[in-house]
């Protein structure tokens, strides 16, 4: 685990709710923004964030609309972090 990306992750609500979304899926970012119920703008600014800290990736850069955008490995560890913390602490 990259415990500075984790750090990274998990400062921001909206980066954790964007991480645990995409780890079941790749996504668009107006799929994401429905999602999440959160403005475009901010989905396309976290997931610049995360691309830049190697947590997302965008699997389709030649396109400037309908980008799609994954998980890395690094994301998924971090993804499967947050849900291994939320499921302890509802068991506790």
């Amino acid at each position: 685990m990259d415990w500075r990306k984790y750090a990274y992750a998990v400062a921001s609500g909206r980066r954790t709710d964007i991480i645990l979304l995409l780890f079941s899926g790749s996504e668009m970012p107006r799929e994401i923004a429905e999602k999440t119920n959160l403005r475009l703008s901010h989905v396309s600014n976290v997931l610049s964030g995360l691309v830049k800290n190697g947590i997302s990736l965008c699997l389709t850069p030649e396109q400037s609309k309908s980008r799609l955008y994954s998980l890395t490995d690094d994301g998924k560890e971090i993804a499967s972090e947050l849900i291994r913390r939320k499921e302890k602490a509802e068991h506790h």
